[in-house]
Formats: C-alpha cells, structure tokens, sequence
C-alpha cells in the first residue's frame, strides 16, 4: 500500500485553459515510493509542453508502463526513454506488434507504435520487463498483465487488426491496467479497457482481493459504443462501489453525459491538468 500518491493528467482529449489536448492518454503517477508515467500520449512535443505547464518532471522517473502499444498511448515512449535512462519499461510483448483499425465509412490506418518507439524498445532491451502476468512496478503499484476476458465485453463490430489487409483481427493481449493501493481502497488506472470495463476492474480486484475499489481513472472506449453500453458500464460502476470514475479519452462525451446523470457527485472531472490525490486515512 502507498501511504499517499497523486495522479496527474497530462494528455487527454479535453486540457484545462493553456494546456494542450491531444487525442490520447498519460499519467504521472506519484508516491513516497517512487515516480512513474503511464502511458506517454501521442507525441513528445505536447507531453513535454504539459508537463513544463504544469511543474511536473518527466526526468527521474523510476517506471514507464505502457497500457498497450497504440500510437496514442505510445508516442512520446522514444523520448522517455532517452530522457529516463535508469527507468524500467513495463509493457506485454505484443504491444510493439503492428496494429490496424478499420472503422466504417473511412480507410484503413496503421496505429501500431511507432518505428522509433519499437527501435527504442530494441535500444533498450536490457530495462524492459514484459507483463506477461500481474507485475509489480513499485511497492503499492502493479500492472495487472494480460486481461482475462471471463465477463463479455461490451458488443460491437471489431476494427482492431493485426494485418495490413484487416483479416486477422488483434485480441488485444496487450491491454493491461494498473492497480494503485490506497488507504482509501484500490485506484483503477486504465489506458482504454480494451478489454472490457468488467474484466478490467476484475483484474484490479484480483491483485488486492480485500481492498474495495475506491476510484477508477482513464479511457473506457465507449466513444463509439452503443447507448446500451453506456448503461451497463455505469450500472457496473455503481454496484462496485466506485467512489471516484474519472473517464478520459476514448471514453466519448455522450457516454460521459450518460455517466453524469447516473454517478451524480462520483464523475470527476477529467482533463490535462487534473490532479487527484489520495491522502492517508
């Protein structure tokens, strides 16, 4: 357990007055037992401008997790890395494979990291460790690895590949959460819950079974899910007990909307900029 701990917000869809907005995630996370940055948003260029905006040191870190490999979450990692040379880096191995989306109505795009993220992995293989299960990242802090996918997630067409002509579609074994034990209960910080809210939150649980999940922080993907999705992701938050749900990214404002009239005072603002802090008890 961490005895306090502070997340910042430093890329998201939606920034605070004089602060960029990107279309993608990263989070500092830190506590008396060390610094780490989860995910590193889509390019260096705003992750840095933030962070100087906002006093935050992206140098000195002793961790960077990636939640998985999409150029949204992975841009910045190249210039991380150079920036953090004592700094482990937690991701699963398929993070760095080749990734499509194909959406309805629009072309095919490549959103696989990028040739100098994956150069930089390989540059720096010797401080890379591979999540291939629940990982301790610092003490109180753990990635979850690879997301069991034993509650459905919810429906819809799949545009994720792994495959340039979109016949292979991608499981997303990369996808992973990371699980910040609070006196006041488990934080639940996700990149996109690729894997499903319900699972994500299983996997959370799973790493402290006796501490109640307090908060949850991040991309939900339901931007383009259906109304029916919204409602069940926000009766499930409900009946776990989430103090706190601070959706960022991909989770969509109509979903977000949705969230407001049913979590009432437990939606949380999200953007660039937001801080929220965990005290001890």
């Amino acid at each position: 357990m961490v005895s306090k701990s502070r997340i910042t917000l430093l890329t998201d869809n939606n920034a605070a007055p004089g602060l960029h907005a990107e279309h993608g995630f990263s989070a500092l996370v830190e506590t008396p037992n060390g610094r780490l940055l989860f995910d590193t948003g889509p390019n260096s260029e705003s992750l840095e401008a933030n962070a100087v905006a906002l006093g935050c040191r992206l140098s000195g870190l002793d961790a960077i997790i990636l939640s998985h490999g999409h150029a949204d979450h992975s841009g910045g990692l190249a210039f991380i890395l150079r920036l953090n040379p004592q700094a482990l880096l937690y991701l699963h191995p398929a993070a760095a494979e080749p990734k499509y989306i194909h959406e309805p109505g629009r072309p095919i795009r490549s959103i696989g990291m990028s040739k100098a993220g994956v150069a930089a992995i390989r540059a720096h293989r010797s401080r890379v460790q591979w999540t291939r299960q629940p990982t301790p990242v610092l003490e109180g802090l753990t990635s979850t690895g690879p997301i069991a996918r034993t509650i459905e997630p919810p429906p819809g067409p799949p545009i994720f590949f792994l495959d340039p002509a979109c016949r292979v579609p991608d499981p997303m074994v990369d996808d992973q959460a990371l699980a910040i034990e609070t006196a006041q209960g488990s934080v639940a910080l996700l990149g996109c819950a690729h894997a499903g809210l319900a699972n994500s939150l299983q996997a959370i649980q799973a790493i402290a079974p006796a501490r109640p999940i307090a908060a949850v922080i991040g991309g939900l993907h339901l931007s383009h899910a259906k109304p029916e999705a919204w409602e069940a992701a926000a009766g499930l938050l409900l009946c776990s007990g989430v103090k706190i749900v601070a959706p960022c990214h991909c989770t969509g404002p109509a979903a977000i909307a949705r969230f407001a009239e049913r979590l009432g005072a437990r939606l949380a603002d999200a953007a660039v900029g937001v801080c929220y802090d965990w005290e001890p008890a």
